[in-house]
């Protein structure tokens, strides 16, 4: 094969062959095995290794992805099952596609480790393995025997039909019913040579051999029977693709193709021309690939572009110069990228096997910074500058005639850095809040001692004046802002957009926590039915902070007894703490808060249904730790004169029950 043929396309009549440097620069060595996946690229395997291939464009695989290979690894085998594990077969070893690489699946005897030959599909699942030693399939992560043959009598070819198993050794061809049991199909007149086994689309076999062409007849007793031809006759390869046509590959005259009208050879193809036909695929656009001891040669009809819509592939996600494992299926969480200040991403993809008289065209977008498509011919999507938000990133392909593939999307969120993050800013917020209300507090107590009027109503007057002030002056400016907010994101940028719904919410979200310190300081609130509406008011707040389904029970009749500040701010903790030991470690779906009141005592108890814990361990741990909380928790009930029980265990969730006197809610337990 003349070196020239290496880097060009050649015409002959209808025919078109391309060959393997002008397909992508694939390396010019010998192809020892072909397929394609159902993702659409063309696998190749070399006495280099194993390539995946474009139609562009090839990507070599290193032998770091394959556990224990060396440098003389070459693939004499390629499959894919349905569901998508691809099987690669060396000459020493069987390999299957993981997530994270391929992992090996050793015979169950290291002495069965004989050369391998072939690979073939299982209906039920997984492979056969054909070897100079016999058949074997796998079983709990290993290759068990099925059938050993004779020394004499090594399997060459595999395929599996309705019917059963065609096993094609050097001595005879075999059938394997689904019951187990064997049938000599044909006795191979030249036991020099490997016959080939393939299946038709329909439950046939069919035999390619040095004597001719065979097809099978009868599913009851099946057996072969001669099929006329007009060309050739020592068949190497055969199968079927998309069309119509059946596909051979004679020793003599090369690739024949095989329809209603007859058999014609494809001109060009002679092995005289090529050298040696080594491996046979057909791909999903009845395109015949062949593999040479000089590399690969694709052979089509001259029929120009291919006017189906492109079949696009995400190739590969990089984020601040690092890569990202796209193995996402459906119903996934969106991708979470940390936060990188600067940082780029890239998207890779490519439309698998199309002609290079296709001229691809791509288009991509990113809802939530530009909802405009991009064109373009560079398979590759760049963005810097990125804020932190959620964004859906879309990709299609374009064929030479104007028709666009399906879409293909992938979600994805940039986490804020800590400054920026609205955890940071809401816990600001929140503090400062508190540190308000705190203040306020301090200054209730001192006026209290002040002045000549009766303490009680110096103390009432003032914790209103401070939650009228709140409300009407800091509540209503933050109301204002998050309505600001609002009005602005209509001619914003979608970035900045983002930005300002993020801060419209953190306001509304501090005006809310505001609104819990206001009711703390008026005292119009100071009842047990008050308390009771703060509660319910509050439940849709809890449940977002706790992150489950929430539930609060109430009498429908709660008094309005007098409750002190003390003891409403001193059960509101107590609630706050147990919500938040739920949302922190409970990894629970519900949580209810339950109400009840009786003669004597009030009765508050959380519950959730989540994971649980050890009370012995939790008891058992040191002062200052994270337990602080559920001391302080039955320090407060123990100053209202009340009691605190928590109880638990793996597995059965968590219960926080408080008992408190009614007498201790007007005084505080003074």
């Amino acid at each position: 094969m003349g070196a020239g043929l290496l880097g060009a396309a050649a015409a002959t009549n209808d025919w078109v062959l391309e060959y393997g440097s002008s397909l992508g620069g694939l390396p010019a060595a010998p192809v020892t095995a072909l397929t394609q996946t159902r993702d659409g690229y063309l696998w190749v395997g070399t006495t280099n290794g194993l390539i995946r291939f474009d139609g562009h464009r090839g990507r070599p695989l290193g032998l770091d992805q394959f556990p224990g290979a060396d440098d003389g690894f070459h693939p004499v085998a390629l499959v894919e099952e349905p569901g998508a594990t691809f099987w690669v077969a060396t000459t020493e070893g069987v390999y299957r596609r993981h997530t994270n690489g391929f992992v090996r699946v050793d015979f169950f005897e290291a002495t069965n480790a004989a050369p391998i030959r072939a690979l073939a599909l299982r209906r039920s699942g997984g492979v056969w393995v054909g070897t100079d030693r016999g058949l074997f399939e796998p079983a709990n992560d290993r290759l068990r025997p099925v059938w050993r043959s004779p020394v004499t009598e090594a399997v060459g070819h595999l395929v599996e039909s309705g019917v059963g198993l065609g096993v094609a050794t050097t001595a005879r061809v075999w059938l394997r019913r689904p019951e187990g049991t064997w049938q000599i199909l044909l006795t191979n007149s030249q036991p020099t040579t490997l016959p080939l086994v393939a299946a038709d689309r329909w439950p046939f076999l069919w035999l390619a051999s040095p004597a001719g062409l065979w097809r099978q007849v009868g599913t009851a007793n099946p057996h072969l029977v001669p099929f006329k031809m007009g060309t050739g006759g020592d068949y190497q390869f055969g199968g079927t693709g998309p069309g119509e046509a059946r596909w051979l590959v004679d020793a003599a005259v090369g690739v024949v193709r095989l329809d209603a009208a007859g058999s014609a050879p494809v001109p060009g193809t002679e092995p005289s021309r090529l050298g040696p036909i080594t491996a046979f695929t057909v791909d999903t656009l009845d395109r015949v690939w062949l593999g040479t001891a000089h590399g690969l040669v694709g052979v089509r009809r001259d029929l120009g572009p291919v006017s189906e819509p492109p079949q696009i592939q995400l190739e590969s996600l990089h984020w601040a110069g690092n890569g990202v494992a796209l193995d996402r299926g459906g119903g996934r969480p969106p991708l979470r990228l940390p936060a990188h200040a600067g940082g780029e991403l890239a998207w890779v993809f490519s439309a698998p096997l199309r002609l290079p008289a296709d001229e691809v065209r791509y288009a991509f977008r990113l809802n939530g910074a530009n909802a405009e498509w991009t064109e373009t011919t560079e398979p590759v999507a760049r963005y810097t500058g990125l804020p932190a938000g959620r964004y859906v990133f879309e990709v299609r392909a374009q064929s030479a005639r104007g028709a666009w593939g399906n879409s293909r999307t992938v979600a994805f969120e940039l986490e804020p850095d800590f400054l920026h993050s609205t955890a940071f800013r809401t816990s600001l917020a929140i503090f400062g809040s508190g540190l308000l209300a705190s203040f306020a507090w301090l200054r209730l107590r001192l006026r209290s001692h002040q002045g000549k009027a009766p303490t009680h109503v110096l103390f009432a007057d003032e914790r209103e004046r401070i939650a009228r002030d709140l409300h009407d002056d800091i509540g209503s400016q933050l109301a204002a802002l998050a309505l600001r907010a609002d009005l602005l994101k209509r001619r914003a940028t979608p970035e900045l957009a983002a930005e300002l719904d993020s801060l419209a919410g953190e306001a509304r979200s501090v005006v809310g926590r505001m609104s819990e310190i206001i009711w703390q300081l008026n005292p119009e609130c100071d009842t047990l039915a008050s308390f009771g509406n703060f509660l319910a008011t509050h439940a849709d707040q809890w449940a977002e902070v706790t992150g489950t389904r929430f539930k609060v029970e109430l009498p429908p009749d709660l008094p309005a007894d007098s409750m002190c500040p003390e003891a409403r701010r001193h059960l509101t903790l107590i609630i706050r703490e147990a919500l938040a030991n739920v949302a922190k470690h409970a990894r629970a779906t519900e949580t209810k808060l339950l109400l009840r009141y009786g003669p004597d005592t009030l009765f508050l108890s959380v519950q959730d249904n989540g994971r649980g814990f050890d009370l012995a361990t939790a008891a058992s741990t040191p002062a200052g730790s994270s337990s602080n909380g559920v001391r302080n928790q039955r320090h407060r009930a123990e100053a209202l004169g009340g009691t605190l029980e928590l109880r638990s265990r793996f597995g059965g969730g968590t219960r926080l029950d408080v008992v408190v006197p009614l007498t201790s809610l007007a005084t505080g337990g003074k």
